[in-house]
């Protein structure tokens, strides 16, 4: 959707804040990247990502297909607007945490390849109990050895404590270590924390 007028978007922002959910969608319909990054920032700057992604009544609001969408938007425009998006990705996921976000984890496993990336997609989470619960519920057939050291890195570099990183990256591995096309190259990894693994087996 392209609108000419940031009035109008105004208009469904004060909608948003009340969690709107008609509201909210025509916000996640935006198409054009100038608008997009318009709404978001306006969001951002009032604080309300929590009731942009908390919609109250009948109507269903599709974040993941909607936010998907908005990602490949954002993600081929500047570096302002790819840690914009990824912001409002955070958000999702931290105010989302009962879903499972496979539309998402995609996503995710882009922007952690990207090196970047990866340290500030890290670091737009405001708890890192929602990178763990995230990376708990992580679809095993995205994860593999460049998932693996690309946030090994990121988490690293993002100066997040040994033992977050040790509780991330053994929930990943876990479950891919007996899988037969993959265990081989993370056999680094696993033998990095096989006292863990040992201690689960039992």
């Amino acid at each position: 959707m392209r609108i000419a007028d940031n009035r109008v978007v105004d208009c469904w922002l004060k909608d948003c804040y009340i969690s709107n959910p008609y509201a909210i969608n025509a916000i996640l319909y935006i198409e054009d990247l100038p608008t997009l990054i318009y709404a978001y920032n306006r969001i951002i700057e009032d604080r309300k990502l929590y009731e942009f992604f908390n919609e109250k009544g009948s109507l269903s609001v599709f974040y993941d297909l909607h936010l998907k969408q908005q990602f490949d938007i954002a993600w081929k425009g500047n570096t302002e607007s790819k840690k914009l998006i990824m912001r409002i990705i955070a958000s999702f996921i931290s105010n989302q945490s009962y879903t499972t976000h496979s539309e998402i984890n995609a996503i995710i496993k882009q922007i952690l390849l990207d090196e970047t990336a990866g340290k500030l997609f890290i670091t737009s989470f405001d708890g890192i109990w929602d990178l763990e619960d995230l990376f708990r519920r992580f679809d095993a057939e995205l994860i593999d050895i460049e998932l693996i050291s690309s946030l090994d890195k990121s988490l690293s570099e993002a100066q997040v404590e040994p033992w977050d990183i040790n509780d991330i990256l053994t929930n990943l591995i876990n479950k891919i270590r007996n899988d037969k096309d993959k265990k081989d190259s993370i056999a680094e990894y696993v033998e990095r924390y096989a006292e863990t693994f040992e201690r689960w087996d039992q």
